[in-house]
């Protein structure tokens, strides 16, 4: 029951962010075309933010461990470009294509990761979860900008997407906080406290706005996709990340670590990079909101099956 708690309170609060998003849209306070430029905002200025923030304030040589590493960025790059090689085989349209995929290999890693970590293993304990969240976070916003622009694009000339994909402000912000990090570039402290508050504030704002951006009319048409995403989201991918880390020799924290990496619902950013790089929106914001208040009860499985089998 401690554990069920503990993956409740983890997402009680997102679920409730989109609830508000979507009683402010029922009371007509916001129109779609407000909410395209919130979205505009969020992709163009906050998210870049976030990830800058990710990578400066990281240590990447404390509890780095190389393997984990190394299994976490083959594994994420291996799903990726299966997904991409099987998934237009069974979906015609390219934008839901791109939706479809990242929802499948992108998860909400920084709002799950670490409390998790924290409630069974102590504060003290949590070093090799920051590292790798660190390390994973930037591969997936460059894996989805790859996916979300190669099936979003009106063309599929490589220099023409490896230049759209140069200007992507996420990966203009993945590189600018490398840059800071690698060569120990001071920040003044109010530019870090203005960093730390755009960070801190963004997520919430944006499931507000996935909330009021949700439509449920397109919910049956939609249907069998969020089924099949979902199911690959929180159980297939997660039971073959965590088997072929045993079968490799991973164990215990680690373990842990490809569990909650691969097992937490869809990461939030995901609507608003659907939404404004011309991909399925619609079907991203419904992955993101169910994906949150199904994570409560296969956490709660994963977790309790992890204590069964003695693996934590």
């Amino acid at each position: 029951m401690n554990n069920f708690l503990i993956a409740f309170n983890a997402v009680a609060p997102l679920a409730s962010y989109i609830l508000i998003g979507i009683f402010i849209k029922r009371l007509n306070l916001v129109e779609d075309d407000f909410l395209g430029k919130l979205n505009r905002l969020l992709f163009k200025c906050f998210y870049p933010v976030i990830v800058f923030s990710n990578i400066y304030t990281s240590d990447f040589s404390q509890s780095a461990d190389v393997k984990l590493i190394a299994y976490l960025t083959v594994f994420s790059v291996t799903l990726t470009a299966t997904l991409c090689f099987v998934v237009p085989k069974f979906i015609r349209s390219r934008a839901t294509c791109g939706a479809f995929i990242q929802g499948t290999f992108r998860s909400n890693i920084i709002l799950f990761g670490l409390p998790l970590t924290i409630s069974i293993f102590g504060d003290g304990n949590a070093g090799m979860m920051s590292v790798a969240t660190a390390f994973i976070i930037p591969l997936y916003n460059v894996l989805a900008v790859v996916v979300l622009e190669y099936f979003g694009g009106q063309t599929t000339n490589i220099s023409a997407l490896l230049k759209n994909i140069a200007k992507n402000p996420l990966i203009i912000g993945a590189i600018i906080g490398i840059l800071y990090n690698l060569f120990k570039l001071p920040a003044p402290a109010l530019m870090q406290s203005i960093v730390k508050n755009i960070s801190n504030s963004t997520t919430t704002f944006a499931l507000i706005v996935l909330g009021a951006s949700l439509r449920f009319s397109s919910l049956a048409r939609n249907l069998k996709y969020i089924a099949v995403c979902l199911f690959l989201r929180l159980i297939a991918v997660p039971a073959a990340a965590v088997l072929i880390a045993y079968f490799i020799g991973l164990e215990d924290m680690q373990l842990f670590t490809v569990l909650i990496i691969a097992a937490t619902p869809v990461a939030t950013s995901s609507y608003t990079m659907a939404h404004s790089m011309n991909s399925d929106h619609e079907l991203a914001a419904q992955l993101v909101a169910i994906s949150t208040v199904l994570s409560v009860f296969t956490i709660f499985s994963w977790i309790m099956l992890f204590f069964t089998l003695g693996l934590i």
